[in-house]
């Protein structure tokens, strides 16, 4: 679905399953009928119902990854953020899965989109931080078949910086960026003598590893830094 911030009277794309046109979701598209589950629901777990047309900013997780503990994971920091997710059970039953899965987000591409746009990943612990990076940098490892657009993730505040009173910022394509290998004598020092134009990021564990390298983050040793 390409549902992305879109109004659900204003998809008109072919539906691929057999499942009838979207009339039926056009009529009712007020009517608070979508199960999700969010920070503020009313349910013991953030259970609510919402109107259907709220339905392009709802990610259906269980459709973008089947692992219980990525599941898990990924709800929990989408939620966190001010996201909904679509209530996990509703999915698992094929009849309302078919209907929903053409308006509501289901795509890592989509969910990427919507983590940019609209959300406050202000709001993630450094360990969520670190867990939505780990997500990205399997991604990244996969390639071609993850179809996302990776180079976006740096448009997420989840790339602490190497200096003392360190903090979380986005990539900028007009600025460099690079880590030392803490266990280099010199990368203290270093980090209080990073020219203009060049940032620093503190060394990132070996699960967030590719996603910096995707991103065109150099790994150096502090000779290196320095000569970069």
């Amino acid at each position: 679905a390409r549902a992305r911030g879109e109004r659900v009277e204003d998809l008109d794309e072919p539906i691929t399953a057999p499942i009838g046109d979207r009339s039926w979701c056009r009529q009712i598209r007020d009517w608070h009928v979508l199960p999700i589950c969010s920070k503020s629901g009313k349910g013991e777990n953030g259970e609510d119902v919402v109107p259907l047309e709220a339905a392009g900013m709802c990610v259906a997780v269980t459709l973008i990854d089947q692992d219980p503990k990525v599941v898990r994971s990924l709800t929990a920091i989408l939620q966190e953020v001010g996201i909904d997710t679509v209530q996990h059970d509703i999915m698992s039953d094929n009849r309302i899965s078919r209907l929903l899965r053409t308006i509501v987000v289901t795509t890592n591409d989509d969910m990427l989109s919507l983590l940019i746009e609209h959300s406050n990943v202000d709001n993630l612990s450094g360990v969520q931080k670190h867990d939505l990076l780990a997500y990205f940098a399997v991604l990244a490892v996969k390639g071609e078949k993850s179809e996302v657009k990776l180079d976006h993730v740096g448009l997420l505040p989840l790339f602490k910086t190497a200096a003392l009173q360190s903090t979380f910022i986005t990539l900028n394509k007009s600025t460099k960026y690079c880590c030392v290998d803490p266990s280099d004598p010199h990368a203290n020092a270093l980090s209080k003598l990073v020219p203009p134009g060049m940032v620093m990021l503190a060394w990132p564990t070996s699960q967030i590893k590719p996603i910096y390298e995707h991103l065109g983050v150099q790994l150096c040793n502090g000779e290196e830094a320095m000569v970069n």
